[in-house]
């Protein structure tokens, strides 16, 4: 039988894995991915000639931001590179890829949430930072766009 605790206990987030479809395969190594955010806009409804109380009310519109995934730069790999390099120079149907985003519970074997990106690009491409007194590990980062998202778990 389960633990009780553990089933009511908030996800850990140190073990996640993206799933992109690329040639050769889906691509492993990230470091850190920002899931996005949505807001729902609202309007303001007033009852009456009573300035004093105004409402605010759902909109019709939701927008959300945009995923940001940072990977460690590895020697000889351009694939990330070159993913960007299609969505700039408009070759959308081809650069538009299919995203999941899986967080696992502590043993790295069940997963807990999915989150789904479609016809997803890459709308903006960092390179490593390069500082010769920190020694750090570079890393690439991408910000995704995407058409639709849906959280599946």
């Amino acid at each position: 039988m389960a633990d009780r605790s553990a089933i009511n206990a908030p996800v850990r987030t140190n073990r996640f894995e993206v799933e992109l479809e690329m040639p050769g395969g889906s691509v492993p190594g990230w470091r850190r991915v920002d899931l996005p955010g949505q807001e729902t806009r609202t309007t303001t409804y007033r009852e009456g000639p009573d300035p004093e109380y105004e409402f605010e009310l759902t909109g019709n519109e939701t927008e959300g931001a945009d995923l940001v995934m940072e990977r460690g730069a590895k020697q000889g790999e351009r694939m990330l590179w070159d993913w960007h390099e299609k969505a700039r120079q408009g070759k959308l149907d081809e650069a538009r890829k299919q995203i999941a985003v899986k967080v696992f519970d502590s043993t790295g074997n069940n997963p807990l949430l999915r989150f789904e990106f479609r016809k997803a690009w890459p709308k903006r491409y960092e390179p490593p930072t390069l500082d010769a007194q920190a020694g750090n590990i570079g890393t690439e980062t991408l910000v995704i766009t995407y058409d639709r998202r849906r959280r599946v778990k």
